[in-house]
């Protein structure tokens, strides 16, 4: 599956930097452009810098905590964005999440369907 043009702008937030070099390379992949984010304070500097058309969050690396404020403080940068957090399969995740949608890690090729889906729901031109 590729994304339609223009390219969808992806912020990706890991606190391990293989993680984000692999997700990075698989996004560019299928179309999108793609910025990336280690730990809270550099996360919200990328949010700063330049608008992204979605967030994506590993809240299994970065944690619930970090990753609830990460969403929170995106949507008061940028209110419109949609933001996702992937987690480990059979994590308990909180009811009252920030994200607009749990993506449970499993293949490349999930995760990348899920936030495709996600884009097109947001109806974002993607």
């Amino acid at each position: 599956m590729k994304f339609p043009l223009p390219k969808p702008k992806i912020l990706l937030l890991n606190d391990v930097q293989e993680l984000l070099d692999t997700r990075r390379l698989i996004f560019e992949a299928h179309g999108a452009e793609v910025t990336t984010g280690r730990g809270t304070r550099e996360s919200i500097h990328e949010l700063l810098r330049e608008p992204v058309d979605l967030i994506l969050i590993d809240a299994t690396n970065v944690g619930f905590r970090h990753a609830e404020f990460i969403c929170e403080t995106a949507k008061k940068i940028q209110p419109s964005i949609p933001a996702a957090m992937l987690v480990l399969p059979h994590t308990e995740v909180p009811d009252n999440t920030q994200a607009d949608r749990i993506i449970y890690r499993s293949s490349a090729a999930h995760i990348v369907s899920e936030v495709y889906d996600l884009l097109q729901s947001r109806e974002i031109s993607i």
